[in-house]
Formats: C-alpha cells, sequence, structure tokens
C-alpha cells in the first residue's frame, strides 16, 4: 500500500533571548529547520524556506528536528577580527501519525556566550590610547565600549580581558582579570570605574 503520511506545523518554534522571552517566530527569522531520521536528512529548510503555512507533509514516523542559525556552524572558524554573534540551536524528538498534525512548540536557545565593554562617562578625559581585549580559548577580540564578542561555549569556558590605556602623564596603566564560572546564553559586561577598576557582571 501507500505510505502514510502525517504533518507539522513548525509556526510555534521561537528564538529565546537571554532574559529567556521569546523574541520572534523561528519562520521569521534566521533559523534553519533541520528533520533527520537517525543519521539521514529528511528535510532542510533555510532561513525564510519554510512553506507559507509552517506546515509540512512528511511520512508516518519518529524523527529528530534541528533547529539552528548560521552562527552555530560558523563559530568554530571566527578569526580574532570577528565580533561574531549569538549562536542559536536546539533538537527536539517528534513523532508524526497518520493524518494527523503535530504542532511544534519549540524555544531555541542561545548556546554561546558574549562579553561587551562598558566605559563610564568622563573616560576619555582620563585616559586615551585605550585598547580592550578578551580571550578564550585560542581566540582574541579587541572591543570598543558598547560592542559584544561572542563566543562558543564547552564546558569549562573562561575569559580573560584586559583593558590597557594611557593616562594623562602617558604612563601605561593595565587592568586584567579571569571570569570562570561561564554560562552558555548569557552575555558578560565587563564595567570599568575608579577606583575599582574592571568588574564583570551578567546582562
Amino acid at each position: 500500500g501507500e505510505a502514510a503520511y502525517g504533518y507539522l506545523a513548525l509556526d510555534g518554534i521561537s528564538l529565546q533571548s537571554t532574559e529567556t522571552v521569546p523574541v520572534t517566530r523561528a519562520v521569521e527569522s534566521d533559523l534553519y529547520i533541520e528533520i533527520c531520521q537517525g543519521d539521514r536528512q529528511i528535510a532542510l529548510y533555510e532561513p525564510g524556506e519554510l512553506p507559507e503555512n509552517a506546515t509540512v507533509k512528511i511520512p508516518v514516523g519518529t524523527y529528530t528536528l534541528k533547529a539552528y542559525n548560521a552562527a552555530y556552524n560558523e563559530q568554530e572558524s571566527w578569526g580574532n577580527n570577528e565580533q561574531g554573534e549569538a549562536a542559536y540551536y536546539r533538537e527536539a524528538s517528534i513523532s508524526v501519525a497518520e493524518n494527523k498534525t503535530n504542532a511544534v512548540t519549540l524555544s531555541v536557545p542561545m548556546v554561546n556566550f558574549g562579553v561587551s565593554l562598558c566605559l563610564p562617562e568622563g573616560f576619555d578625559s582620563w585616559f586615551h590610547n585605550a585598547t580592550f581585549s578578551v580571550l578564550s580559548g585560542t581566540r582574541s577580540v579587541q572591543l570598543g565600549a558598547g560592542k559584544t564578542a561572542y563566543f562558543p561555549y564547552s564546558e569549562g569556558a573562561q575569559f580573560t580581558y584586559t583593558l590597557a590605556a594611557l593616562n594623562q602623564d602617558n604612563e601605561n596603566n593595565t587592568d586584567t582579570g579571569t571570569y570562570t564560572t561561564v554560562e552558555a546564553g548569557t552575555v558578560y559586561t565587563v564595567t570599568y570605574s575608579l577606583p575599582e577598576g574592571l568588574s564583570v557582571s551578567r546582562l
């Protein structure tokens, strides 16, 4: 007989922000939607390629659904001159029954981490020629104030941050530190203040 089919409704897939609030639906964002059975890829929908109603017809069975953005695939190849971006990934096991529609609800979290720099008002009147760098793994990225660099996360991940600047007497001032309790899905802000120096907080 003919193969039995069911349906997957995929418009319930959303991106999860760092504040754990769904920020956008995947069908309107830059997520790839991949459907696999074992090691075999059944379907791959690139960003914006899902059918108009976000419903796909598929043979009855059990599948692995993967949702991720381009940054998830690219993050391991970012160089020192690239700030990177938030990487999102999640997979789930789903079942399809004959002539039934499985409405998939999936919140896709950020799986890497970010580091940004916050400088106080008036910093440029105290210091000049400032450079701020973040090192994690083998990658070191220089950042300006208000910018964020993203790094792949793995268990035990940490980052070292260094702020170097010349004071009004052209003497070099360097402040550095290492943050060791890194969590995925978090953006850390390194803040400079006088006289405390550098401190790290979570967004």
